[in-house]
């Protein structure tokens, strides 16, 4: 009988041990929740505000929204507020890579005024890259010429470019693609 006993003594203090751990886990896990410590810990992007804000302007396919340098017509709209323009016609003329040096010009033909150029690139592997600019103006064309660096690209492979010209109160688009090697 008192092999019994012990049997049931020893089958106990197990069982209250092993509930003893498992509350223990429980309890370490639930407070690295709430101060976020180990695996539950966040990691602050310094960039997460302007993914963040990138995401939302590309929900309406128009990935560039405009800011305070560009004429005062647009200001505080974004590119689906600026109609694309049926007289603005532009072009992507030179899009290539040299080296590490990636070569963007586009012409815009029935310019007349000074406008701003915005190019962006993108690829679902890797963030935007954009630059903003302002156009070269030449008669009745403006001319939007510039440079990247290959390493701003961290994604090698196919990227889609997309360029939007502002003038006054309206826009022109082009589109194009580039291998980035």
């Amino acid at each position: 009988m008192k092999l019994v006993k012990n049997i049931n003594t020893k089958k106990r203090t197990i069982i209250i041990a092993v509930s003893a751990i498992i509350l223990l886990v429980g309890v370490f896990f639930a407070a690295a929740y709430l101060l976020k410590l180990g695996p539950f810990q966040t990691v602050v992007d310094p960039n997460s505000q302007r993914q963040e804000t990138e995401s939302e302007s590309t929900k309406n396919d128009n990935p560039i929204t405009k800011n305070e340098s560009t004429a005062d017509v647009n200001q505080g709209k974004d590119s689906s507020q600026v109609p694309v323009s049926t007289s603005l016609v532009a072009t992507i003329t030179d899009l290539n890579q040299e080296e590490n040096t990636i070569k963007f010009s586009a012409n815009i033909t029935n310019a007349k005024n000074q406008g701003t150029c915005v190019v962006t690139f993108s690829n679902e592997n890797d963030r935007p890259i954009v630059k903003e600019f302002d156009a070269a103006q030449k008669d009745n064309s403006a001319l939007c010429v510039s440079t990247f660096s290959a390493l701003e690209f961290s994604y090698l492979g196919e990227w889609d470019v997309s360029l939007r010209y502002y003038s006054g109160s309206e826009q022109a688009v082009a589109q194009g693609k580039i291998t980035i090697n």
